[in-house]
């Protein structure tokens, strides 16, 4: 009865230990993100973000001065979430899209150039 007592107590301690070391190197490596990012012919910049559950996020929006123009939180209990941003009232120029969640950043450039129009001119006589 004495040794399976012992085993077993010894057998928890293991697991206890094994459980509590592996919490600290997850809490080590800190939030985990992935984004995907693309745009539409409409001019909507969508972007996906998948995190891990125990950090906040952020998602800003910076145009070539490094001014904030769009900012949206994401909270610890979301780990999916998708975004749609309307960009068709910005200026032609460059941008960056920063996605951060505890000291990690993933940063994206984009441009909006617009199309130029060839105007077609037509001579009539009357």
């Amino acid at each position: 009865m004495k040794t399976s007592f012992r085993t077993i107590a010894l057998a928890l301690a293991l697991v206890s230990t094994v459980a509590l070391a592996r919490n600290d190197e997850n809490a080590k490596k800190g939030a985990s993100i992935e984004t995907g990012v693309y745009s539409s012919t409409d001019g909507t910049l969508h972007v996906n973000i998948e995190k891990s559950p125990t950090a906040s996020a952020s998602v800003v929006i910076l145009n070539a001065d490094g001014d904030v123009l769009i900012r949206e939180g994401i909270g610890k209990k979301q780990t999916g979430v998708s975004f749609i941003f309307n960009l068709e009232n910005l200026k032609d120029g460059k941008y960056e899209l920063v996605v951060a969640s505890q000291g990690k950043r993933e940063v994206k450039e984009f441009t909006i150039q617009s199309e130029k129009t060839i105007t077609q001119r037509r001579l009539t006589v009357e």
